[in-house]
């Protein structure tokens, strides 16, 4: 069975994971390295703006935003991540760049998808 979730970044507050999929897949890491050549300042920014959620207790709005429903967008630039917490972990789960100012309902009901998926394949672990 592939792993549930794999350690981004570890902070005082929260730890950022990405989902892993069944297949072994990383959505967010893969959205990442395909676009650390092509756009390397908003990826650097994301990963920074992902850190820096990680370490503040009340990250502001602009960087993390609750979409509804348990779903949160960690926001950088063009780059949007969306995920949602489990405890003290903030599972990382989808990420596009935006092309516009709401939320993409297909994008919110993807991370939602990935939620059920991980809460049905966490109580299998344990």
């Amino acid at each position: 069975m592939a792993e549930l979730t794999v350690l981004f970044h570890e902070g005082g507050v929260r730890s950022a994971w990405y989902f892993v999929t069944t297949d072994g897949k990383n959505p967010v890491l893969d959205f990442i390295e395909t676009h650390q050549q092509s756009r390397p300042k908003d990826i650097e920014k994301l990963r920074r703006t992902i850190k820096n959620i990680c370490e503040y207790p009340r990250p502001s709005e602009e960087m993390f935003r609750h979409e509804g429903q348990g779903i949160y967008a960690i926001k950088a630039a063009q780059a949007r991540v969306y995920g949602f917490q489990d405890g003290r972990r903030f599972i990382m789960g989808h990420a596009v760049f935006k092309k516009q100012d709401r939320a993409r309902k297909e994008d919110l009901k993807k991370a939602d998808k990935i939620r059920e998926e991980y809460k049905r394949r966490k109580e299998t672990l344990t």
